[in-house]
């Protein structure tokens, strides 16, 4: 069970509403699906997991019930007029929010976080020896 939130306006003057709600997520290797009780056969809200980017932390002013949780934005740029949705997860525990962090980011990289092709040998930074610098 993970705290909601989803960021809203009131007629664009930039004020948010709402408050975080208990929800019940499951996270596939396809979407992320969000129900309003474990109970519940059909999901109240689902996204594709490529399209969301995730990010540590939540806003302060959001007055969150823990401090340890996920910014997540669905950003829809394939219709006419891109939409953009964001909400915010907020997890019981450091280790929990971890969990989820990691496990989005195993998702939508294939179980390849850590491409062999992107870790570069450590290179040494020594100076040739003939090179002076003078004043």
């Amino acid at each position: 069970m993970v705290k909601f939130r989803e960021e809203r306006s009131i007629l664009g003057l930039g004020l948010n509403t709402g408050s975080f709600h208990d929800r019940y997520f499951i996270l596939s290797t396809v979407s992320l699906r969000m129900y309003k009780e474990v109970r519940s056969n059909r999901p109240e809200r689902e996204w594709q997991v490529k399209n969301l980017r995730v990010y540590l932390g939540i806003k302060k002013k959001l007055r969150p019930p823990t401090c340890w949780g996920l910014t997540v934005i669905n950003g829809s740029e394939k219709q006419e007029k891109p939409e953009r949705q964001q909400w915010y997860l907020c997890c019981d525990t450091q280790t929990e929010m971890r969990e989820w962090f990691s496990t989005f980011l195993t998702i939508q990289y294939d179980g390849n976080v850590w491409p062999a092709d992107a870790v570069q040998t450590r290179v040494t930074r020594a100076l040739p020896a003939d090179t002076r610098h003078a004043l």
